[in-house]
């Protein structure tokens, strides 16, 4: 558990904003609860992810990360073959993807953080409409190039 005393040897300043952000989480550290760490399964499980002294949860290992890539792999394949883009932002897209791919959804939340599961799937989304606007552009005769940092030194 972290001290208090800790927190007030961060900032002097005892009424300075950054303190009371320190102390919110302080108190927030000691209301967190074993369903709000790595996985969304509030079961005690010996792959997971372990607490440190402290209380917070440590960061996942290769093989939780293993896990958690191989869980969310089979959940996008199966999004894949039933042709379902947004599994999150969408109704109908949700509804979609709890029927036909409810079990690697489950697969997928129990081995993954909710924020890294929230992201991939954003992400997958973010990805498809970046693909689409390529193909659109190069389909146009549209050039896509990376943009360059101009050279020290040299002017156009």
């Amino acid at each position: 558990m972290i001290a208090p005393q800790v927190l007030w040897a961060i900032d002097d300043d005892n009424s300075s904003p950054r303190l009371h952000q320190h102390l919110r989480i302080f108190s927030a550290t000691l209301q967190f609860t074993p369903t709000m760490g790595w996985f969304s399964s509030g079961a005690k499980d010996d792959s997971g992810v372990k607490k440190t002294e402290g209380g917070a949860f440590e960061s996942p290992s290769r093989s939780n990360r293993k896990q958690c890539y191989a869980a969310r792999d089979a959940f996008f394949e199966c999004l894949d073959k039933n042709q379902i883009l947004d599994s999150i932002n969408s109704k109908k897209g949700r509804e979609k993807a709890e029927s036909f791919c409810g079990q690697f959804d489950k697969e997928f939340e129990k081995n993954c953080a909710h924020s890294w599961v929230e992201y991939f799937k954003k992400q997958r989304v973010v990805n498809y409409q970046r693909e689409q606007t390529i193909k659109k552009i190069e389909m146009q005769g549209g050039e896509i190039t990376a943009p360059q940092l101009p050279v020290p030194g040299q002017t156009k």
